[in-house]
């Protein structure tokens, strides 16, 4: 996570972060939770508005050069958006998997596309 952070162009904090992945009793396997781990760490630093990140779910795998990777179950994902009525923020290359569903989605590359000037999170 800390570099992926580091050469997304952002700075990790400095002090101690835990991260709370409750439920225990639910699996949590792959890295479709970097991004929205990612996220949290940089929203609770002040790096990007936490008010642009309402309103989205996010997942992705984040590689140690914060570009995302592909990760499974985004269809999923993309119909609980759409019955929820929120956007969901996926890899770019999720994104076939995902479009042809009709929830308002958003692709990406890097994370770096997240940063506060040019807040990309919206929906297309």
């Amino acid at each position: 996570m800390r570099s992926a952070i580091v050469n997304s162009g952002f700075e990790f904090p400095a002090r101690r972060i835990t991260v709370n992945l409750a439920p225990a009793d639910l699996p949590k396997e792959g890295g479709r939770f970097d991004l929205p781990i990612a996220l949290g760490i940089l929203a609770a630093s002040g790096q990007i508005p936490m008010t642009r990140l309402g309103g989205h779910e996010f997942v992705g795998e984040l590689a140690l050069s914060g570009q995302l990777r592909a990760v499974k179950g985004t269809l999923p994902a993309a119909v609980a958006c759409r019955e929820e009525e929120r956007s969901l923020v996926v890899p770019d290359d999720n994104g076939g998997q995902v479009a042809w569903w009709g929830a308002t989605c958003t692709f990406l590359r890097r994370i770096w596309f997240l940063s506060a000037a040019t807040c990309v999170v919206k929906a297309i």
